[in-house]
């Protein structure tokens, strides 16, 4: 734009220097300049051209369609964004448009906006009110991160993720509506956040890993059936959350099936049957309950989270059902009692350290649906005979079988997959390779 007006500047000197010199030829000449400038006004629209007005950048789409506001250079507090701009829609707040602008207090976002994109509202630490229009289908990662001041906001229908560190450390934000619309809630989503009550809508699915991290305020959530996965420290440091205890056990829920969530025990308890409802065994749960002997889980748990049992030294038996479909790394590190154990079909990864230093275990059946054996997966695991590796796993991480002095290995493979790592068997285990299993 500035080389623009410059140009039209110099064309305007020299059209009055020619006016002056004669008129038919000033006028010739100011013909051209028109035509000049008529194609100058035709580039207004070329994809990637900003334009900068009242403090908002603004950005072409490559298809020359709509603008984005990219960036925001004004001194206001109180800002509206157009819904057009040079007649066109203004439908997307880009990446860090408006990161630490710390005088921001309040923006009106029209109904043409779309989508907000990562950091867009990062560090606005007083922005105490935004309104979120329903036309939005996508909010991106901590794109109000360190919104210190906002206290409440309401998620437009139609949103289907919430993105790590989406509000994180909006230490004010009391009151939060989120849509049905949303499947997925991601990493320390709402991590220092001052929630008191949430309800987490039926269709989700997904919470990550310290979504609601040290929400010392809250102390109610509802976690609907749906739940499938619940990342390790999802409520860690939730000082306040009131938790529905049975027979040592202490669990999240929701009106019709307190029992969802298995978030944490009781490290005197020893022989365990969990509650049916129960779908998801949290982030060391059952970890350093030294006196557990026996646990039964029931048909509908789908996940044992990381280090659900970590350090049951005491473990002899546990009785997973065909619904679980995930087991998290370390899940049974240390269990030094545990002698044999069945991963249901389903299961896709044996992460690391799942089994390590197991080192009673004699027994485990490895379904083929099973495509991943993470690092140290089975270290020393020194009773352990034989293990099958089904044709299905493409990946086996370094050391996995460790230490496990007594073990043979029989792959159905024909030869060494190219997805194993070089170190996969460190300890020289014999191998048999193109193993048939018996019918």
């Amino acid at each position: 734009m500035k080389r623009r007006t410059k140009l039209l500047s110099v064309l305007l000197t020299i059209a009055l220097s020619a006016t002056a010199a004669g008129a038919l030829a000033g006028c010739k000449i100011v013909d051209k300049i028109e035509e000049l400038v008529g194609n100058l006004s035709n580039t207004d629209k070329q994809p990637n051209d900003q334009v900068t007005t009242e403090g908002l950048t603004y950005n072409l789409s490559e298809d020359g369609t709509y603008y984005s506001v990219t960036d925001y250079t004004g001194m206001g507090i109180n800002i509206a964004i157009p819904d057009t701009y040079n007649g066109l829609a203004v439908k997307e707040i880009s990446a860090s448009a408006f990161e630490n602008c710390f005088e921001l207090t309040q923006i009106i976002i029209p109904n043409s906006i779309i989508s907000i994109g990562d950091n867009a509202f990062k560090g606005c630490e007083n922005l105490t009110k935004v309104i979120l229009p329903e036309s939005i289908n996508s909010i991106g990662a901590n794109a109000f991160y360190d919104c210190h001041r906002l206290i409440n906001i309401t998620i437009p229908d139609g949103i289907k993720a919430l993105e790590d560190g989406v509000f994180c450390r909006c230490f004010d934000l009391t009151e939060i509506t989120i849509p049905d619309s949303v499947t997925f809630i991601g990493e320390e989503a709402f991590a220092y956040c001052g929630l008191k009550e949430i309800v987490i809508p039926n269709n989700v699915t997904f919470i990550g890993e310290n979504a609601f991290h040290y929400c010392e305020s809250l102390t109610k959530i509802t976690i609907p059936d749906n739940i499938t996965t619940i990342g390790y420290d999802a409520f860690s440091y939730c000082f306040n959350l009131q938790y529905n205890e049975e027979n040592g056990l202490k669990y999240l829920g929701n009106e019709h099936n307190p029992y969802v969530f298995l978030a944490d025990a009781t490290q005197g308890v020893t022989i365990v049957t969990i509650e049916d409802g129960c779908k998801c065994i949290g982030y060391k749960a059952f970890a350093d309950c030294f006196s557990l002997t026996e646990i039964i889980l029931p048909e509908g748990v789908n996940a044992i989270g990381e280090n659900a049992f970590d350090r049951c030294e005491n473990l002899t038996k546990i009785t997973i059902p065909d619904t679980v479909k995930y087991i998290g790394d370390g899940a049974f590190n240390c269990c030094e009692n545990l002698t044999k154990i069945t991963i249901p079909y389903g299961v896709t990864s044996l992460g690391m350290y799942i089994f390590k230093m197991c080192v009673s275990l004699t027994e485990i059946i490895i379904p083929d649906s099973v495509t991943f054996i993470g690092d140290m997966a089975f270290h020393a695991c020194e009773n352990l005979t034989e293990i099958i590796i089904p044709s299905s796993v493409t990946f086996i991480d370094e050391d996995a079988f460790s230490f496990c002095d007594k073990l043979t290995i029989y792959c159905e493979a024909e030869k060494l997959p190219d997805g194993w790592s070089s170190k996969w068997n460190s300890s020289n285990r014999p191998v048999e390779w193109g193993y048939k299993v018996e019918n």
